[in-house]
């Protein structure tokens, strides 16, 4: 089916006015860049929901508002099944993404329930603190340690950023939270999308590739 001549400039207004929130040009550039640099870019694709909250800051089960968004990621912070061929990832058993939430951002999730003792103390890190300190340990590490991926500088939970991943298991089709320093298991949920097209299983993720 198609739009009637009357609501097809309707149509394109609210499908520009979407990319134009979700900033989707100035991500799409830098992602353009990536490819340029590393052989590839990625882009995951979400949707962020506004909670009401109660008077203790507790979401509650009403919603003000949601609309989706567009997130970068950098190379270094993509890991794929070795075993994975296909551009679209359709043939790809599991993706590791790297996440940088603030302390206070995981005590407040719903989907993190297993936050260990002295989680105040884990590493500070970036995006780009813990891909310099990866580099300078030779790669081989996604443990960080104190120092090395951003210092121990900032002390407020509300600021003070940790590394977690994000492991897409579509074999199981859960979703594991899982720290970068001690490699902890801090949540589980269900597959958060079904990207099912035929035959392919697909991910909120998309790729551009030389």
């Amino acid at each position: 089916y198609g739009y009637d001549n009357e609501s097809s400039p309707a149509a394109t207004q609210i499908l520009n006015y979407d990319l134009d929130i979700m900033n989707t040009k100035d991500i799409g550039n830098l992602c353009l860049l990536d490819t340029f640099v590393c052989g590839f870019g990625a882009i995951i694709e979400g949707v962020e929901t506004y909670h009401q909250v109660d008077a203790e800051g507790k979401k509650t089960g009403d919603v003000n508002g949601q609309e989706f968004e567009f997130r970068r990621v950098d190379p270094k912070d993509i890991l794929f099944d070795p075993a994975s061929r296909r551009l679209d990832l359709s043939d790809c058993k599991y993706i590791f993404i790297a996440w940088y939430p603030t302390i206070d951002q995981l005590k407040n999730d719903p989907n993190i329930t297993d936050l260990p003792d002295g989680i105040e103390e884990f590493p500070e890190s970036t995006e780009g603190t813990r891909s310099n300190a990866q580099s300078a340990q030779g790669g081989n590490r996604g443990d960080v340690s104190p120092g090395q991926g951003g210092g121990d500088g900032e002390k407020d939970p509300a600021f003070r950023t940790i590394c977690v991943w994000e492991v897409y298991d579509k074999v199981n089709h859960r979703l594991i939270y899982m720290t970068d320093h001690k490699h902890l298991i801090i949540g589980e949920v269900s597959w958060p999308v079904n990207l099912r097209f035929g035959c392919r299983d697909l991910y909120p993720v998309t790729l551009l590739s030389q």
